[in-house]
């Protein structure tokens, strides 16, 4: 089950955890060297503030992703597949785990406290705050459990029995439409909810089955809603009823993260298994951002006040652009010795030394080759990018 839920990282070779970032102008790579970032999130509230999740640890940045701060105290071992930002505080978020349970940090990710009460199932591979009434959340599950919370994560109740045993993946709430939950699951398509989970209606059609590993719903109207699947793109334009497929132009069906453009609805980015594309008429056609092929693309996030503004966490790090695709770049890998500073929560301007460092303590990791990857975009006079092993797509 815990395979199932990890889903887009099953078959990567996580060799380290370290995260690091320099402005290189338009676009810069956030190196996490051999790590799979897992999930990536970036505060409502506060556009700078991100957060980032690898098989071996949590980092923060305040600064859009200029520099990363390592923290995670409580949250050790465990991996964070779901993280979720209070809107009403960039401070508070909760962390869903691979068998641990959630978890749920009031001081930026520095330190975590268990926040599982209630819950039966602890793969937690989706969670969700409700926008219109923040200490409210959903939280998905293995085993087709879809759990509540009405005071901030203090105590989860499930909502019914009626998803069937596939688990959870992917949630999206109805901004506008209060009770309305659309959920995606690992096999079993997508459900729908108007009563806020209490029943649930299968999805007919295409989404019937099929692996769901987002769901997104139009900032133009809340009939319109998007899911990427192992299987391709989909829309629908009746609320969910009916959906068809939107792939026209996709390199890769496995599309694991989607991020719709709020200022102009109609485009929208899709992260594959391969690369990132980008639909400017609603899905109907796609074409791929200049990142190019092989890269694996486990999640993208978009500044909500500054759209041109994407990041993508990446088998390779987190990479940025800012100006909507057009140009993506590396970073200068190196940092200055007086930048190491150790310990937990330090700023990590060296990520391979620190990498090394907490490897020393651990176990022994693989080397990697310190060569360019074909496909990036290199910004001129800056070094290549060390190159983790690919997930296969």
């Amino acid at each position: 089950m815990k395979l199932r839920l990890l889903g887009r990282a099953v078959s990567v070779a996580l060799v380290a955890a370290s995260v690091q970032a320099q402005d290189s102008g338009p676009g810069h790579v956030v190196q996490g060297e051999g790590g799979l970032i897992t999930t990536l999130v970036i505060a409502p509230s506060q556009a700078s503030r991100l957060y980032a999740a690898t098989a071996r640890g949590f980092y923060a940045s305040t600064n859009a992703g200029m520099t990363w701060k390592k923290g995670g105290r409580g949250l050790e071992g465990h991996s964070a597949l779901a993280l979720a930002v209070d809107p009403r505080d960039p401070a508070t978020l909760y962390a869903g785990t691979d068998g641990g349970g959630i978890f749920k940090s009031r001081d930026a990710g520095e330190t975590w406290s268990p926040a599982s009460s209630g819950l039966t199932a602890l793969y937690v591979g989706a969670i969700v705050i409700d926008r219109t009434s923040p200490d409210v959340l959903y939280a998905g599950t293995e085993g087709g459990h879809l759990f509540r919370s009405s005071d901030a994560g203090g105590s989860w109740s499930e909502t019914s029995k009626a998803l069937g045993r596939a688990a959870l993946t992917a949630i999206a709430l109805d901004p506008t439409h209060p009770g309305r939950i659309f959920v995606g699951t690992n096999g079993e398509g997508i459900f729908r909810s108007e009563d806020a989970g209490a029943t649930w209606t299968h999805a007919t059609g295409w989404m019937r089955k099929g692996t769901i590993w987002t769901i997104k719903i139009s900032p133009a109207s809340n009939s319109v809603i998007y899911a990427g699947s192992h299987d391709g793109f989909f829309k629908s334009t009746d609320g969910g009823l009916t959906w068809a497929p939107s792939s026209k132009g996709l390199r890769s069906y496995n599309v694991l993260s989607a991020a719709i453009d709020p200022s102009s609805p109609d485009t929208i980015y899709a992260a594959t298994a391969i690369n990132i594309s980008r639909s400017t008429d609603g899905g109907a056609s796609w074409s791929v951002l200049p990142v190019g092929e092989e890269i694996y693309v486990s999640t993208l996030v978009m500044d909500p006040r500054s759209p041109s503004v994407i990041y993508a966490g990446t088998h390779l790090g987190v990479i940025k652009t800012a100006d909507a695709g057009v140009r993506w770049g590396s970073l200068d890998f190196a940092a200055p010795p007086q930048a190491e500073a150790g310990g937990n929560g330090a700023t990590h301007a060296s990520p391979r030394r620190a990498a090394e460092k907490e490897a020393g303590a651990q176990e022994t990791l693989p080397s990697l080759p310190v060569v360019r990857h074909p496909h990036v975009l290199p910004t001129p006079g800056l070094p290549p990018l060390p190159v983790a092993p690919r997930p296969s797509g």
